[in-house]
C-alpha cells in the first residue's frame, strides 16, 4: 500500500494533496504514547482543536503574551529604595559612619505612562495571537477541505471501471487519427484543380 501511494504521488495531484495533509497531520499531531489508540476519523472541529493546542507558532505567541502581561505588573511597581553604609577613619581616634537612604519619587505621571505603554503592548500582542490563530484556522480549514476533495476524487477514480479508461483513451486516439486523416483528405482536395 505504501509503494502505491508513492507511485500515485508522482503521477497524480490528488495524492500530492494527500501527502501534504499527512505531513501536516504529523506536524500538528501530539506525540502519542504507547497506551493511546490511533484516531481513525478526524473531524474539522478535532483538527481545529489539535491545531490550536499544538501549533508551535501559536504557542510561542501565547508565551509572548504571558511575557507582556508580566511586563504590565513590572511597569506598575514603584522603584525600590536604596540604602548605603560607609565607615571612614580620619586619624587615630576619629571615625565617621555614613548611612544613606534614598527613594526615587516619580513626577510628571511617569508611572501612569509606563503602565499605559505596557497595557498597549499587551493589547497588541493579544491581537497578534488572535491573528495567528485566525491564520492557523484558515490553513487547517483549507487543508481539510483539500483532503476531502482529494479523497472524493480518489474514490471516484477507483469506482470507475478500468475498461472505461482504456476505451476513453482508445476512442480519443482513434478520433485524433480520423481528424488528421480528414485534414489530409481536405488538403488533397484543395490541391486538385
Amino acid at each position: 500500500m505504501i509503494a502505491r501511494i508513492a507511485v500515485d504521488f508522482v503521477t497524480t495531484p490528488v495524492s500530492r494533496v494527500l501527502v501534504l495533509v499527512g505531513t501536516l497531520a504529523v506536524c500538528f499531531a501530539p506525540i502519542a504514547s504507547s497506551g493511546q489508540e490511533r484516531a481513525t476519523r478526524l473531524t474539522l472541529d478535532d483538527a481545529l482543536r489539535l491545531a490550536e493546542r499544538e501549533n508551535p507558532t501559536l504557542r510561542a505567541k501565547r508565551f509572548e503574551l504571558d511575557v507582556t502581561r508580566a511586563g504590565e505588573i513590572t511597569a506598575g511597581l514603584r522603584p525600590n529604595p536604596s540604602a548605603s553604609y560607609t565607615a571612614e577613619k580620619f586619624g587615630a581616634n576619629i571615625q565617621e559612619y555614613t548611612v544613606t537612604v534614598g527613594q526615587t519619587i516619580e513626577l510628571g505621571g511617569k508611572r501612569a505612562r509606563r503602565l499605559d505603554s505596557a497595557r498597549a503592548a499587551t493589547r497588541v500582542t493579544r491581537f497578534e495571537v488572535d491573528d495567528i490563530r485566525r491564520q492557523v484556522f484558515a490553513q487547517v480549514k483549507k487543508t481539510f477541505t483539500d483532503v476531502l476533495v482529494a479523497l472524493h476524487l480518489r474514490a471516484r477514480r477507483r469506482r470507475r471501471p478500468s475498461g472505461d479508461r482504456r476505451h476513453h483513451h482508445r476512442a480519443a486516439g482513434t478520433r485524433g487519427r480520423s481528424l488528421r486523416g480528414a485534414r489530409r483528405r481536405g488538403a488533397r482536395r484543395s490541391r486538385l484543380p
